[in-house]
């Protein structure tokens, strides 16, 4: 069974850089992405994910709001 991750940064290079390094751990998949903390708590319901990689400092909710939330 593979851990499922969502990564939350408001730098999409940041996020796809990411998604780039752990698609080449074959036990991790990356269901998800969000670029504040409105869109991955809404990620979060969605897919279930079991790891959240989260920026602190994010536009419209900041990540620490965000994990308080989820």
């Amino acid at each position: 069974m593979k851990i499922r991750i969502i990564i939350a940064d408001d730098h999409r290079v940041f996020i796809d850089g990411m998604k780039a390094l752990l698609k080449e751990v074959p036990e991790l998949d990356v269901v998800g992405d969000a670029e504040n903390g409105d869109v991955l708590i809404a990620q979060v319901a969605l897919y279930k994910p079991d790891v959240v990689l989260t920026d602190i400092q994010m536009p419209v909710k900041n990540g620490i709001d965000a994990t308080k939330e989820i």
